[in-house]
This record gives C-alpha cells, structure tokens and sequence, in this order.
C-alpha cells in the first residue's frame, strides 16, 4: 500500500512539475527539437509530427495560402505529437506552421493526393542510414523536383533504430538542414537497421489498414488509378501469415481497378548486389502472389546502389538505395536479371501520365540521369488474337531459371514434367512482346520438362532442359 502511494505521490509531483514549467518563465525556452514532418497523406488530410524538447501543448496554423488563416491544436503535454488535418480539398496546396509556446516555426507546404486518373508524380529512395553529407546532398536535389506530392523509403533509415541521437541527426539533414521532409509526406518501409525499435514507431506516423493494426506493411491510393502497397520483409510473411494473407486479399481487391499497383519494402528479391545479394525467399514467397495480379513495379532498399532488372512475369524491380549508406560497389554483372546499375547516390522520380503509362527516371546526387523507363497501364492490353506468334526459352539448357518469351499477349504459360505433371503456370496480362520467368522451386528435379505458351485458342510447346 505504500509503494502504491508513493508511486502516485511520484507522479502526482511529475504532473505538477510539467504544469508549473509550462506556466512560468521557463516555457519561453520550448523548442521543436525534431520538424515538421508530413506523414500519411490523403486525398483529405495529412499528419502533421514534431517533436519538442519538453512536454507542451501546441497547434498547426494552415491554409491555401502563406496568410494562413485555418488552425488545429494538440492540447496533449507531450514530447511527441502526430495532428491530422481534416478536411482539406483535393490535389490542393496548403501551407503550414507549428505554433508551440512562445515561438513558431517556418512556413512549409505541401499537396494532397489528387482525385480520378489526375497526373501527378512521387519519389522513392532508401538506405540513408550513416553519410550525412551524401544524405543530405540527395535530399536537397529531391527537393528540386518541385511537383513531386510524395516520398517512398524503402527502409534502414538510420544506422541503429534504437538510437536516438541517430533520429535526431536523421530528422536535422531532412527539416534543418534540408526541408524534404517538411514539404514532403513520406510513406516508409521497416528495414532491418530500424531493428524493430520503439522510435520508428512513436515517431512515424503511418496508415494503419492491416488487421494487426500495424504500421510496417499498409496499402493506399493516390487518385483512383494508382495503388501503392508497402510490406515488411522484417515481420513474418511466409505463407499463411497475417501479412501475407492480407496482402493476397488486398491485391484480391485491387485486380482490374488500377493502372498501376506499386509495392515497396526493403529486401529486394532480385538483386546483383553482392552486398546482399538477392532475398530467396522473398522470391519464393511474395513474388509469386504478385504477378499476374496487376503488380508492375517494386521499388527495394537494402543493397546500396541503383538497379533496374528486366520485366520479370510482368514486374519491373528497381533497388534504390542510395539515400546515404556506404556504397555497395560489389555485384555480378552477368546476372540474367540485371537490365542496368549504377554505384552512387540517387533517388528515382516517376510520373503517371495522362496515357495512363509510369514513366520513371533515376536521378545521381549531382543532379545527372542514370536511367529512364516507362510503364504501361496493366489494363491497356493488347485483346486481339493474332494469327501467328513465337515463343523462346533462354538459356537452354538452365540450371537456375529459364526466361521464356513470347510475341504475343495475353498469354497462359504451363510448364510439365515429361508424365503430363503441370508443375508451372503463369499468365502474361500485358502487350507483347513479353516475358515471365520459371525459377524452379528446391524441390523440383532436374530433367526435360515442357513449356506449353497458349494464346487465344493457338498453343506453341518447346522443351527446356533443367540441370541442378
């Protein structure tokens, strides 16, 4: 009993001790310790997060223009605060400020979501965990693409997650130093650095839409032609898992309603990088629920360089990873995978335009062009049958995957052991020409097997020879 009344007296002292240093001299000396910083945008709303050096009340000043006009408080004696503004108009931008006692930040903006199959654009980037003078150098050349709306990082954002003099040095290069993440909502992806600590989360403000309830894998729209999906390869995904179950059900519910649906998470499944390499079960697990399911583009972290591969079974994987971690110079250039690299630091801004495509541009630190590519819409597909088409395996014989090529889309391709076993089956969605690859689970014997490629009512069969 006395322990019990000595804990409230403790308390009762801490909570008197917070309201006398708020109404004396000494609240003049509140400061934002971390921010302004975006998060969790909408077509309606937005967080706005920032962190002070003392528990304190505050409040966000915003409107359409620099005069403001509009505000909304967090009257909660708090460090860290997390505001959502409300009912804010579409693809509209808004400008804002954070009121705490006795003083007020700059004035920052940002653009919420647009509506229907509006253009706009995004970035993504990754991995800015240790070099603070590469990191802050990328962050102030993203800030130059100024109709960007919003950021991806694929994760391992700070060297040590459960350090937070290291969220104090990230968030000073990305709100001091750099505005990007004041003028910027940024959705990220868990990495493995973050090593599940308190401070991502108490910190970061994500979307909340998985059942777990969650912040390290979630889904959102940007208009109605764009989804977005962001998974966790830190947590459990294997088959059968809360994750992926839902992220089976999400892409359920999203088949033939988007132009484009785009994942991000941190370990990339293809990746010449030697620095990592490539994450095998990712490939096993994840990449087969997504194609053919409307998925065209991933976006990776992890291994620190950029990297596009080759449309494989309909997807396009890039690894941007150069927001700031040690460059990974290290790869294997004759991967089959591998369409281009880069070793420097980076970020990659893509476009959805009004055809509907996602074009997609990878820009150095220095402001330069590494890479440039489109995207078609996966629902402007190619209906008619031709009269004639092709098909190829390559290499042949394989001892690790095989790409099979076809002239011609949509496409249903099976693959057979020489006892009529289908052991593969994929379809291509997209115009010709295409592409989709058979990597061959462990337990999969060596031997000749068939490859049977079907279009309209028209089948071509080739054998293929797998040597473990």
């Amino acid at each position: 009993m006395k322990n019990l009344q000595l804990a409230s007296l403790v308390e009762w002292w801490t909570e008197a001790a917070i309201i006398l240093l708020l109404v004396s001299g000494v609240a003049s000396a509140v400061e934002i310790a971390y921010g302004p910083y975006l998060s969790n945008l909408t077509q309606n709303s937005v967080i706005v997060n920032w962190i002070t050096d003392v528990p304190c009340s505050s409040y966000v000043e915003y409107g359409t223009d620099e005069a403001l006009g509009f505000s909304a408080r967090d009257t909660a004696l708090v460090y860290v605060h997390h505001l959502r503004l409300i009912r804010l108009l579409p693809f509209t931008r808004y400008y804002y400020r954070v009121h705490y006692p006795e003083d007020e930040s700059d004035i920052f903006s940002f653009k919420t979501m647009p509506t229907g199959s509006t253009p706009f654009s995004f970035m993504a980037f990754g991995d800015t965990r240790t070099d603070r003078f590469n990191r802050c150098r990328v962050a102030m050349q993203m800030e130059t693409e100024e109709d960007a709306i919003f950021v991806l990082h694929t994760g391992d954002i700070v060297e040590d997650g459960g350090d937070s003099s290291l969220w104090q040095n990230y968030f000073e290069d990305y709100c001091d130093v750099s505005h990007l993440a004041c003028n910027h909502p940024i959705f990220y992806a868990l990495g493995n650095h973050e090593h599940h600590g308190s401070y991502y989360f108490d910190y970061l403000d994500q979307p909340h839409n998985n059942p777990d309830s969650t912040e390290t894998y979630y889904s959102f729209d940007a208009g109605s032609r764009v989804h977005f999906i962001c998974l966790s390869t830190e947590d459990d995904y294997s088959e059968g898992s809360p994750q992926y179950v839902w992220l089976d059900n999400d892409l359920a519910a999203s088949e033939g309603r988007y132009d484009h649906t785009i994942v991000f998470f941190h370990r990339p499944p293809y990746s010449a990088n030697l620095g990592h390499g490539s994450e095998m079960d990712v490939r096993e697990i994840i990449c087969p629920l997504m194609e053919g399911r409307g998925v065209d583009l991933v976006f990776n972290g992890h291994n620190h360089w950029y990297e596009r591969s080759i449309p494989i079974n309909g997807i396009t994987y890039i690894v941007a990873a150069g927001g700031g971690a040690p460059l990974s110079p290290i790869f294997n250039p004759f991967e089959w995978f591998l369409l281009t690299y880069e070793i420097n630091f980076h970020y990659v801004v893509c476009r959805y335009m009004l055809d509907a495509s996602m074009h997609c541009e990878a820009i150095s630190v220095s402001g330069e062009l590494i890479d440039s590519f489109s995207v078609s819409s996966v629902l402007k597909v190619i209906d008619a049958v031709p009269e004639q088409f092709e098909m190829n395996a390559y290499p042949n014989p394989f001892n690790s995957s095989v790409i099979i090529s076809v002239g011609a889309s949509p496409a249903n391709i099976e693959i057979f052991d020489l006892l009529g076993n289908r052991v593969w089956s994929r379809t291509i969605p997209r115009s010709a020409p295409a592409e989709l690859v058979w990597t061959p689970e462990r337990t999969v014997p060596s031997g000749i097997y068939l490859v049977r490629a079907t279009v309209g009512e028209k089948s071509l069969s080739k054998r293929v020879v797998y040597l473990k």
